[in-house]
């Protein structure tokens, strides 16, 4: 299932890292808590996750850059195409 925060898809049940800019307490209604130090990255679960991003924090994304494609060879001519060719000159 995804969800939209503040124009962020993100998929519930996965793990959001996220960081601070400053000191950070954020606590949720179900109980859970939780303190951010500044500059720190911590890797928490989607639902704290969305928590912490409401009270300011940013969500680390993960960049993987993907491999290029290896570019396919160029296809031999045929042999009827070679064979017209060497009659045209």
């Amino acid at each position: 299932m995804w969800v939209a925060l503040r124009g962020y898809p993100l998929k519930l049940g996965e793990k959001v890292k996220i960081t601070a800019k400053t000191d950070t307490y954020v606590s949720t209604p179900w109980g859970a808590a939780i303190t951010i130090a500044a500059g720190e990255e911590m890797e928490v679960g989607d639902d704290l996750g969305y928590e912490c991003i409401q009270a300011g924090c940013t969500e680390i994304k993960d960049v993987t850059p993907e491999p290029k494609p290896e570019p396919e060879p160029e296809p031999k001519p045929k042999k009827a195409a070679l064979k017209k060719k060497e009659a045209d000159s």
